[in-house]
C-alpha cells in the first residue's frame, strides 16, 4: 500500500460496484467535499486502475473538474480487489444517538448548517426527539434466544422477540410516544 498522487483521467468506476447514491445524496457529498475539502483519498487498485472505495467521491470530483488527487494504491488480484470494495462500503461503526443529538443540539446553537452533516433535516429531528431510546438485539448466550434490550436512562427491560413486536404494536396502538410507551412496558415488566 501507498499513497500518491494519481491523473482523475486514469482512474476507472469499478463496474461490479455495488454501492449506488441518489443525487441528493451525491449533491450532499459534492457539498461537504467543496466546504471541508478532499479529506478522505479514494482507493485504487493499480492492476485495474479501478477505485475500489470512493466511487461517489470520484463522481464528484471529476463533476469539479479536479485533475489530480491523492490515492491509497493497493495492489489486489480481482477477487481480493472486490472483497476489499465490499468491506469498505459495509464495516462500519454505528451511532451514538446520544452524542449525535448533543452535537446536533450544539450546531443549532450556533447556527452551523446542517446539510453540512449529510442528514436531512427529518433524520435530525427524529434523532433529536427519540434518542433517549437504546434499542439494540444482544446474544445473551450461544444457543439461547436472541433477547432485545429497551433501556431509558437508567431503566431496562430485557424482552424476547414476541414481547419486542407486542411492544411495538402496544405503541403504535396508543399513539404514545416511544419514551411514554418504554416507560410503561417497563412498569409492567418490573412489576
Amino acid at each position: 500500500m501507498e499513497i500518491k498522487n494519481v491523473m482523475i483521467e486514469k482512474l476507472k468506476y469499478a463496474p461490479y460496484n455495488p454501492r449506488r447514491i441518489s443525487d441528493e445524496v451525491l449533491n450532499k457529498l459534492k457539498r461537504s467535499i467543496q466546504e471541508f475539502g478532499y479529506i478522505e483519498p479514494i482507493v485504487v487498485n493499480k492492476r485495474t486502475m479501478h477505485v475500489i472505495g470512493g466511487n461517489q467521491r470520484l463522481k464528484v470530483l471529476r463533476q469539479l473538474d479536479i485533475k489530480e488527487v491523492q490515492a491509497v494504491i493497493v495492489d489486489l488480484d480481482d477477487t481480493h480487489e472486490k472483497a476489499l470494495n465490499i468491506a469498505l462500503n459495509k464495516i462500519n461503526g454505528e451511532w451514538d444517538l446520544g452524542k449525535l443529538k448533543d452535537i446536533f443540539l450544539e450546531f443549532e446553537n450556533n447556527e452551523v448548517d446542517m446539510d453540512l452533516t449529510g442528514f436531512n433535516l427529518d433524520e435530525i429531528e427524529n434523532i433529536v426527539e427519540h434518542s433517549m431510546l437504546d434499542i439494540e438485539k444482544i446474544d445473551i448466550e450461544p444457543f439461547f434466544e436472541e433477547k432485545v434490550v429497551f433501556s431509558l436512562e437508567r431503566e431496562k427491560a430485557y424482552l424476547t422477540e414476541e414481547e419486542y413486536q407486542k411492544f411495538k404494536n402496544y405503541l403504535l396502538g396508543h399513539g404514545e410516544t416511544i419514551e411514554e410507551g418504554i416507560r410503561e412496558i417497563i412498569k409492567d415488566v418490573s412489576g
